[in-house]
């Protein structure tokens, strides 16, 4: 049976239960939490949480000889959040699942998820992404709780880089892709060193000699490879 895990704001759960003779019978409700049978329903409400700490309980049925106990559980609102083992999960092409340690002590928000799933459960974050036969999947995922938050790198590895399209470089950030970073005229403008630009540009006999950058640098997720 697995466990019931409330949100802080409260909320409703049902549960069918199965036996081969309908005699179920409430035992025990922590004292937090409304639980009522209807026939074989397990009904069970829990409302907002005031205490200032997490819940923990169980509810108690009985059929017969029988004796069920389900855990219940129920958050409050977090003192810390921190990733004790890094902020970067990185899955290869092939796809997999990985995890990724989370300290909190309430409850957390996932976003940011796309091209893969993201869940968390008991202190673990866990991704999962398919096989990957494109470009590579390069994501920032926000978990919240409360006013704390934290961000995580997500990497899925493809065929193709995702940051320059497989071309092995991109825009060059110094200079937006322009080989310079200002201009005095139409024609005269000081290079981007960024981007293998050097000195000072203008034509002419009495002009400048430099040279003008390419306006794109290598790519740095890919490093040049283009995947």
């Amino acid at each position: 049976m697995k466990d019931l895990t409330a949100s802080i704001s409260g909320q409703t759960d049902t549960i069918l239960l199965h036996s081969d003779v309908n005699d179920f019978k409430l035992e025990s409700v922590p004292d937090w939490a409304i639980a009522e049978l209807n026939d074989s329903v397990l009904i069970v409400k829990v409302g907002k949480n005031d205490a200032g700490a997490r819940r923990k309980g169980e509810i108690v049925v009985t059929n017969g000889d029988l004796r069920l106990a389900i855990p219940l559980l129920q958050q409050f609102n977090a003192t810390h959040l921190t990733l004790p083992e890094g902020e970067e999960v990185r899955i290869g092409k092939e796809g997999g699942s990985k995890t990724l340690a989370v300290d909190c002590d309430g409850d957390v928000r996932i976003e940011g998820a796309e091209g893969f799933d993201a869940t968390y459960k008991s202190g673990q974050l866990t991704i999962t992404a398919p096989q990957n036969e494109g470009a590579s999947i390069k994501k920032t995922l926000s978990l919240t709780s409360g006013p704390f938050m934290q961000k995580v790198e997500v990497i899925i590895e493809g065929t193709v880089c995702a940051r320059c399209n497989g071309k092995g470089t991109v825009k060059c950030p110094k200079c937006n892709g322009n080989g310079f970073i200002f201009a005095y005229n139409e024609d005269c403008h000081k290079s981007c060193t960024n981007c293998g630009g050097s000195g000072f540009v203008c034509p002419g006999p009495n002009g400048w000699d430099g040279k003008k950058g390419k306006g794109r640098i290598t790519c740095p997720d890919c490093h040049g490879q283009g995947k």
